[in-house]
């Protein structure tokens, strides 16, 4: 299981209290839900037997709804995409809080892969492009459309949803594709296990847009208690436990998330709406 989920699983080590943690799916849209649920249920009933923490988590499948719910304070914590945080809530209401990270800085942002023989000049030329994308990356589809509104207004992107990111990777590779929009991460990691691909594609275009998760405290949420699960999380890595659940959530360390991060997501979506006004779509 990815790094997703590693801040629901951080908020149960510590602090005999109560918090309800909230789950946005977006953030989860390479796993089922039932999926998700059991690995949570194993992990949870573990770190249970060593703690009288309590949580109660909640799936949403509505940003709308779990902003509506944190608003009226029966959320805690939530975690979801940069894009729900932007889209759906009061960033008033944010206090900062973390989610699983990367050693390198850049390896969560957006990039725009292109066969290594063409430039992105030929890709906005194109009237319908098809560009592969994982399914249900708002960021990515967002990110991509900005750039087109911009070059080409009159494009119609044709959009090859992938249940993963690799596997958008993959259809540009194979020729499905003109394009794919995926995280730097991913097409590393692509390279490595198929060094073909870092042949045969280039990154074009690289974007500061981080396609990662985000996880906030509600403002009124007991403050020492919010430091306290904060240290706690940013710290795990020190210990022989804390680097076993780093391995199993496929995640190099924890990262803090603060207000100002959600920033250059807020613009490119305040852009893509404003563009997006303008070409009438």
């Amino acid at each position: 299981m990815k790094y997703y989920l590693l801040p629901l699983l951080l908020t149960l080590t510590l602090h005999a209290g109560h918090m309800n943690v909230a789950y946005g799916n977006a953030s989860m849209n390479q796993f089922s839900k039932k999926d998700t649920m059991i690995v949570m249920d194993i992990w949870i009933q573990e770190i249970m037997k060593t703690t009288k923490h309590s949580a109660t988590f909640f799936f949403y499948d509505s940003s709308t709804e779990m902003a509506k719910d944190f608003e009226e304070r029966k959320l805690d914590l939530v975690i979801t995409t940069g894009v729900e945080f932007v889209k759906s809530f009061e960033k008033s209401n944010l206090v900062k809080a973390f989610t699983g990270g990367s050693k390198e800085k850049h390896a969560e942002d957006i990039i725009v892969v292109l066969p290594a023989k063409k430039s992105l000049q030929e890709l906005y030329s194109k009237k319908d492009p098809k560009v592969a994308l994982q399914e249900s990356e708002e960021i990515a589809m967002i990110y991509i459309e900005k750039n087109f509104f911009e070059k080409n207004k009159e494009a119609k992107i044709e959009y090859i949803k992938t249940r993963k990111r690799n596997a958008a990777i993959l259809k540009l590779f194979f020729g499905k594709a003109d394009a794919a929009v995926v995280t730097k991460k991913t097409f590393d990691f692509a390279k490595e296990l198929n060094p073909q691909i870092g042949k045969k594609l280039k990154i074009a275009k690289l974007s500061t847009i981080s396609a990662r998760t985000f996880g906030f405290f509600h403002k009124d949420f007991n403050p020492e208690m919010a430091e306290e699960i904060r240290s706690f999380a940013l710290a795990i890595g020190k210990s022989a436990r804390g680097q076993q659940i780093l391995t199993v959530f496929q995640t190099d360390k924890v990262v803090e998330t603060t207000v100002k991060d959600l920033e250059p997501i807020g613009n490119i979506y305040k852009e893509y709406i404003a563009l997006k006004k303008e070409n009438n779509k």
